[in-house]
């Protein structure tokens, strides 16, 4: 076989318990055609994420919803932001962060790093992994994006919790890559396993482990990839998810 024929899949996942516990549960060091990057949470500052924010909001016409955010954030010190963020980290190490006995992690602090051979045709699968630049994903022949929710109704940051204070049952989606997040192609979409002795909790370990599925039928070509279009909805950068929103969805929770 000529290096013109080979072919590797990408796979980027943020350097969190959860997906470590993936690459090493479902073997995927063992694949020589997959490359696998961790890349490590940045933490930008105040100012930076709020002129990040400022932007889409002032692009997309919610710069309302973004002071209506920061407003809540400081009256409330984010007290429930806080301590959701605190109780699904807690949640998912609690299952996910055993030890893991393979020291082979390509671990890394931006996409910069990853090196493709221009003699290879490469696949690139975003799990958990922010999103990436047009100049970037362009470099690949399929794009896989797997999405904690229902496209197109749910696109963008927080899709699991909307869903969930919508009623509704979880679902893994995946998409294309495009320029606007959450708004390629879907390509696949399938609802988790749901009871209704199932907590807040045990839908998001669902959640995942449906998306591990998923993602481990893509690398071995044996999902049944659908060709939908993405129609239109709005897309949902986060600060919409203000606090007493947050409280409303510990609320929730709490009460089922």
């Amino acid at each position: 076989i000529s290096n013109s024929m080979v072919s590797k899949t990408i796979i980027i996942s943020s350097f969190e318990p959860q997906y470590l516990h993936f690459f090493n549960e479902y073997k995927i060091y063992k694949y020589k055609d997959i490359e696998y990057f961790f890349i490590k949470n940045k933490n930008i500052g105040v100012i930076q994420n709020f002129w990040q924010n400022f932007k889409k909001s002032f692009k997309n016409k919610k710069t309302k919803k973004l002071l209506i955010y920061y407003f809540q954030s400081f009256i409330f010190f984010k007290k429930y932001s806080k301590y959701y963020k605190k109780s699904i980290k807690d949640c998912l190490n609690k299952k996910y962060n055993k030890k893991i006995n393979t020291n082979e992690f390509n671990i890394i602090n931006n996409i910069d790093e990853i090196n493709l051979d221009k003699n290879i045709t490469y696949d690139l699968i975003l799990f958990g992994s922010e999103y990436v630049p047009r100049s970037f994903y362009l470099k690949f022949k399929n794009t896989f994006n797997i999405h904690f929710g229902l496209l197109p109704d749910f696109k963008g940051l927080r899709a699991f919790e909307r869903m969930y204070l919508n009623d509704l049952v979880p679902y893994i989606s995946v998409n294309e890559l495009a320029s606007s997040i959450d708004s390629g192609r879907i390509l696949y979409s399938e609802s988790i396993k749901n009871k209704k002795s199932h907590n807040y909790y045990k839908k998001l370990i669902l959640s995942h482990e449906l998306a591990y599925e998923i993602v481990y039928k893509i690398i071995n070509k044996k999902l049944k990839l659908l060709s939908n279009s993405n129609s239109y909805s709005d897309l949902f950068f986060g600060f919409e998810f203000n606090e007493l929103m947050y409280k409303k969805l510990l609320q929730k929770i709490h009460n089922a």
